[in-house]
């Protein structure tokens, strides 16, 4: 038989994620984390409502970490399910998925999600492409 790999390509400022799944479908998100940004409008539009909720509950001086952190979320579980950000508005889309947050450096946040039940095993694998 065949095996169906999965992949996703993601990029913000010179910092890119690419994640690569044959247990299921799989999407990945990075974002630079820029304040001053109206979190609170753009949670309204984007993210789903679980997550405005606990959005609205944090304390000002955690909230533009925790919007990106969200953010890339979302955006994971938006190319894991195949969607557009506009066909999601107001939709949980990210049950089922199995969402993880990925480390990514001073001032980026990034995540993968995959329709699959979580994999034996995870590599993740980094490398600095700066020159």
């Amino acid at each position: 038989g065949t095996t169906k790999f999965s992949f996703s390509l993601a990029h913000s400022e010179g910092h890119a994620l690419i994640a690569v799944s044959k247990a299921g479908d799989v999407g990945a998100d990075i974002e630079r984390i820029r304040p001053g940004l109206h979190e609170e409008t753009i949670a309204h539009r984007i993210i789903g409502s679980r997550a405005r909720a606990a959005l609205e509950g944090l304390d000002p001086s955690r909230r533009t970490n925790e919007f990106f952190r969200l953010w890339v979320r979302r955006e994971a579980a938006v190319k894991c399910r195949g969607v557009s950000l506009v066909s999601a508005i107001h939709r949980d889309i990210e049950d089922g998925l199995v969402i993880t947050d990925v480390e990514a450096g001073d001032g980026y946040v990034a995540a993968w999600a995959l329709d699959a039940p979580m994999p034996p095993s995870v590599t993740p694998i980094s490398y600095d492409w700066s020159f």
